[in-house]
């Protein structure tokens, strides 16, 4: 009896110890099991892929890529910086895509120079591109290489670009706003093309931007006053273009620029004073306009300024004196205009000067003499104004002279024989005035004379020196005289 208690007293023990296990299984079972910390797989690199299509390779499911195409101007969207997860070669697919479609877009097959593009070379080794060290396009230079076509808004998408020079091509159509998403650009040359249309205000927009060339293309309409904003800007050239309007006073803002060349294009109404506030500008060009109305006396302001040029325009008015503190200029081309008064003897103490043009006006008096303190002029163009009296022999000190014109005045008296000293002139015409007297023969000392013209208007005496028939360009036969019977 006591055998069979203990047997069933074990026997309970042991079902109730394996209850106990069965429920403690089952409660490890429904509790979630830690696994293994692991790291993130390394980034996939892409290989280069010869198809125009090929799409950037992602590093990571999460990962975003930069949008296919940029938006429509840079200030409609904010820059993102590359997430640390983004393969390094999704940028530089995205710089080919943009290549490949300006080459298609452009006439690639037929220009002068394609090596490598489209193919699966570096895109620093495409002819014209230049890469950085992550292989991102930073300069694209294709000049003069037959590009043709419409520029391709998928350039905007070379984030990294830094110089576009594509002048002197076939390069049609308008300029696209997509440009101006290249927001690290600094050169732009898109001169000598046939584009059309407006200027796109967005290219106001660069906060870099050093060179803007747009010069030689049919382009219309006003220039933009956003221009204004490009504060960094050095050099802008839009002449030879069809722009219209005025010039925009905001020209003024742009405390940077050296050059400013407005000439060739359909401009009116007066010259803005705001351009006196330039004070790092070398040349001024806004000649063959419609410009009326005065020069601003503030241009005398431009300190630095080497060469200015107003001519063939419709600018009235004496020249104001203040021109007379340009120090450092080199050149002055006024010729064309409606100006008056006498001989600006302001201009007098510009000693640098080498060229200068009053041709075409309406300016009067006699030419001083003090013009021999300009030692360093080349060219003297004094035509076709009201200037009386006699040929100051001291013009005979500019030594540096190849180009003297005094012609259709109203000078009279002899020629200077001190006009023979000019040993370097190549081309003197002093036709249609009142000049008198003997022929000077100290003319025959200009060994590189090459233009003579003495005629119309003018009554000079005696006989021509032989010598001087060898002038390849001269009137000598229209002034009546026979030629010495010696030299």
């Amino acid at each position: 009896m006591s055998v069979r208690r203990s047997t069933w007293r074990t026997f309970v023990v042991l079902l109730v110890a394996f209850a106990l296990l069965l429920a403690l299984g089952a409660a490890t079972c429904d509790a979630p099991i830690d696994a293994p910390a692991t790291t993130d797989p390394a980034p996939t690199t892409a290989t280069s892929d010869p198809s125009p299509t090929a799409a950037p390779v992602r590093a990571q499911p999460r990962a975003a890529l930069p949008p296919a195409s940029p938006a429509p101007t840079r200030r409609a969207v904010t820059p993102v910086a590359p997430t640390p997860t983004a393969a390094p070669s999704s940028a530089v697919a995205i710089d080919r895509a943009a290549l490949v479609a300006f080459y298609h877009a452009t006439g690639g097959p037929t220009w002068e120079f394609n090596a490598n593009w489209l193919s699966d070379a570096p895109l620093g080794q495409w002819h014209g591109v230049v890469t950085d060290a992550s292989g991102q396009v930073i300069e694209l230079r294709l000049f003069n290489n037959g590009v043709r076509g419409e520029l391709p808004p998928e350039v905007g998408n070379l984030a990294k670009l830094r110089v576009l020079e594509l002048r002197a091509n076939q390069l049609h159509g308008e300029i696209t706003a997509a440009l101006s998403n290249l927001i690290l650009l600094q050169e732009l040359w898109l001169d000598n093309n046939q584009l059309q249309g407006e200027i796109p205000p967005e290219l106001g927009n660069f906060d870099n931007l050093r060179v803007l060339q747009l010069q030689g293309n049919r382009l219309s309409g006003e220039i933009p006053a956003a221009l204004g904003n490009l504060l960094q800007l050095e050099e802008l050239w839009l002449d030879f273009n069809q722009l219209q309007g005025k010039i925009p006073p905001q020209m003024g803002n742009l405390a940077n620029l050296r050059q400013l060349v407005l000439s060739a294009n359909q401009l009116h109404g007066p010259i803005p004073p705001d351009l006196g506030r330039l004070g790092r500008l070398q040349a001024l060009s806004l000649a063959r306009n419609k410009l009326s109305g005065a020069i601003p006396p503030e241009l005398g302001n431009l300190s630095q300024l080497r060469s200015l040029t107003l001519a063939s325009n419709q600018l009235q008015g004496t020249i104001p004196p203040e021109l007379g503190n340009l120090s450092q200029l080199q050149a002055l081309w006024l010729d064309h205009n409606q100006l008056h008064g006498m001989f600006p003897a302001t201009l007098l103490g510009l000693t640098n000067l080498r060229e200068l043009d009053l041709s075409n006006n309406r300016f009067g008096g006699e030419i001083p003499a003090e013009l021999s303190r300009l030692a360093n002029l080349d060219r003297l163009d004094l035509a076709y104004n009201q200037f009386s009296g006699m040929i100051p022999p001291e013009v005979g000190n500019l030594g540096n002279l190849y180009w003297l014109s005094l012609a259709g005045n109203r000078l009279s008296g002899v020629i200077p024989a001190a006009l023979g000293e000019l040993a370097k002139l190549r081309s003197l015409d002093l036709s249609n005035n009142q000049l008198a007297g003997e022929f000077p023969t100290a003319l025959t000392r200009l060994a590189n004379l090459g233009w003579l013209s003495l005629a119309r208007g003018n009554q000079l005496e005696g006989c021509i020196p032989k010598a001087l028939q060898s002038v390849e360009t001269n009137d000598l036969h229209e002034l009546g005289l026979p030629f010495c019977e010696a030299g």
